[in-house]
C-alpha cells in the first residue's frame, strides 16, 4: 500500500514538473535572465490554441509583474477589449476593476536559474491570489504556477512582438507601469 501510494504522489505531483524543460540560462546573469522575461506574452486557450489576452510582463521595484493589455474574442479573434477601453469588469473583486490594467502575476523574484518565486498569481474568476512561481521554459514559453496547499494550476504563455496588436493599437510602455494589486487577495 506504501509503494502504491508513494507512486501514484510521483506521477501526480513530481512527473509534470518535469515534462517541460526549463530554458537553458548557463552563462547568463540573473539581470539577462530577468530581461529575457520582460515584454508581451500572450495567452491561449487549451483546447483551440487561440489566443485569449495579452499581458506584459514588466519590472518593479527588483520585482516582476504581469498585468492583462488586451482580451481577445474567441470567435472574431480580434481585441474586444484593451487598456485604454476598459469594458469589462471582474465583479469577483473589490471594486470591481476592469480585466485590461490589471495585474495578474505580482512580487516575483529571481531565485536561480529560469526560475521566479515568491510572488502570487491572481484568479480572476474568483478574485483570489496564490503563491505562484514562474520558469521560463524553452522556445519562449513561460509557466506560471500558482500553489494552494497540494494543489496547482498552470498557465501557459508564449512570448510575442509587437505584431500582435492591430496597426492602429498604441503599444504602451511597460516600463512606466507601477504595480495595481487588486484589493482582495
Amino acid at each position: 500500500m506504501k509503494k502504491t501510494l508513494t507512486a501514484l504522489l510521483l506521477l501526480i505531483f513530481i512527473l509534470p514538473l518535469h515534462a517541460a524543460r526549463l530554458m537553458n540560462t548557463r552563462g547568463m546573469t540573473s539581470a539577462e535572465i530577468t530581461a529575457h522575461i520582460l515584454g508581451y506574452w500572450k495567452t491561449a486557450d487549451k483546447q483551440v490554441g487561440n489566443t485569449q489576452a495579452v499581458v506584459a510582463v514588466y519590472r518593479y521595484d527588483g520585482k516582476i509583474y504581469a498585468r492583462i493589455i488586451a482580451l481577445y474574442n474567441p470567435d472574431t479573434k480580434e481585441i474586444e477589449d484593451d487598456i485604454y477601453r476598459q469594458k469589462n469588469r471582474d465583479m469577483n473583486i473589490e471594486g470591481n476593476p476592469p480585466y485590461c490594467g490589471m495585474d495578474i502575476l505580482f512580487g516575483l523574484q529571481h531565485d536561480r536559474d529560469a526560475r521566479f518565486n515568491n510572488g502570487r498569481i491572481l484568479n480572476p474568476k474568483n478574485g483570489k491570489s496564490y503563491a505562484a512561481t514562474v520558469n521560463l521554459l524553452e522556445n519562449d514559453t513561460l509557466r506560471a504556477t500558482g500553489r494552494y496547499l497540494l494543489f496547482r494550476r498552470n498557465m501557459y504563455m508564449l512570448k510575442v512582438d509587437n505584431t500582435i496588436f492591430p496597426e492602429n493599437f498604441t503599444i504602451p510602455d511597460e516600463t512606466t507601469f507601477t504595480p495595481v494589486i487588486p484589493a482582495n487577495r
